[in-house]
Order: C-alpha cells, then sequence, then structure tokens
C-alpha cells in the first residue's frame, strides 16, 4: 500500500467539497463508495502514510462548512467505523478520534414557526405579510419643548481659558497670527539709570 493509499485521494475530495459545499458527480461517488469499501485499515501500517491518513481525516471536521452534513455523510460511507480503527498514536485534537467521536449539534426545526421557511427563501410575500403584524393606532408622538434662545453657556476649564484670549465672550474667535521675526524689528536695549544718584 506504500505510504500514499487510495483513501487519501477520497479523503482530499472530501474535505473540499465539504469545505465549499460542492456536489460530487455520479461517477466519482461510485468511485468513492468502491474505495471506502475495499479500503481495510489494519492493512495500513507504514507511519507515514497514517499520519497523512490521520491529517486529511481531521480536516474533514476542522475545515467543514456544515458539521452536521459532513459527519452523515461519512456515516452513510461507512468511513466513520474504519477511520476509528487506525492505529492512531498520540492524543488530544490534533487525532481524528477526537474528532468523529463527538456528536455535532444537531439542526431542527422550531414549531409553530416559519422561520425556517423564511430562511430557506421558500416563504412568499403574501406570507411574509401576514408574519407582520399591523400597528393597532398610530403612536402619539410628543414633541419636545423649545430650547430657550439664549441658553447661559456652562464655564469650563477650557471655556474659562478662551476667556482670557476672547474677553468679548463671543463664540468667533479670530485666530492671531503670531509676529515674524523678520517682520517686527526689535528695539535696541534702553541703558538703565543707576539707583541711588541725584538725578
Amino acid at each position: 500500500m506504500g505510504q500514499n493509499p487510495e483513501i487519501l485521494s477520497v479523503l482530499r475530495l472530501l474535505v473540499k467539497a465539504f469545505q465549499y459545499d460542492l456536489t460530487i458527480n455520479p461517477a466519482s461517488l461510485k468511485d468513492i463508495e468502491d474505495i471506502v469499501k475495499n479500503f481495510e485499515p489494519n492493512t495500513v501500517t507504514d507511519y507515514t502514510a497514517l499520519r497523512r491518513i490521520n491529517e486529511a481525516a481531521v480536516k474533514l471536521v476542522m475545515h467543514s462548512n456544515n458539521i452536521e452534513n459532513a459527519l452523515d455523510t461519512l456515516d452513510s460511507y461507512g468511513l466513520t467505523a474504519k477511520l476509528l480503527k487506525l492505529d492512531q498514536r498520540g492524543q488530544g485534537a490534533d487525532l481524528v478520534r477526537y474528532w468523529l467521536q463527538k456528536e455535532p449539534l444537531r439542526s431542527y426545526d422550531i414549531p409553530g414557526s416559519d422561520l425556517t421557511a423564511f430562511a430557506t427563501g421558500t416563504l412568499g410575500k403574501p406570507e411574509i405579510n401576514q408574519l407582520v403584524e399591523a400597528p393597532s393606532a398610530p403612536a402619539k408622538t410628543v414633541a419636545a419643548p423649545p430650547a430657550p434662545k439664549s441658553a447661559p453657556r456652562q464655564k469650563g476649564f477650557f471655556s474659562a481659558i478662551l476667556d482670557l484670549f476672547n474677553p468679548t465672550g463671543s463664540d468667533d474667535v479670530e485666530p492671531t497670527q503670531r509676529p515674524s521675526k523678520a517682520s517686527t524689528p526689535l528695539a535696541p536695549p534702553q541703558p538703565k539709570k543707576p539707583t541711588g544718584l541725584p538725578d
């Protein structure tokens, strides 16, 4: 059987089919059924082959877009029972046994509700209109009281700082331009008069 048994091709095909919700053509389905039927787990003794089968089989669940459908399909081929019989070394989530022994969260219809039909798009427009309740009476709208025209402005820390630069209190503060050194000539320093001398 070597390091690349036929079952690996089946597992890789199913991984992509489960991952992207692909439909397998009938001719390929017949080949899959024949390969799975002829697959005997106890004949795979090569360590590399066992490792490859285990890695591909784990992806059947981990990469699946619909785990419930994936596990049901594996059961229908009889592949689940055969993969569980593989000689697997190790423990934890890296083993296919860890994933195939779990039960998926099954989907179900909500009794007395048309949510399933709505989600699948089979619910027509008349049925949708029946689900929407007509309003019994128009809701009364209460107008908000008008805001005072000249509401007093609360002075905060930053408002007080702004008032230092804008003593008029108006909000339209013209930005002050800082004079450049080139446009403002420096005045010559004035000599200091000695103190304690008579004028």
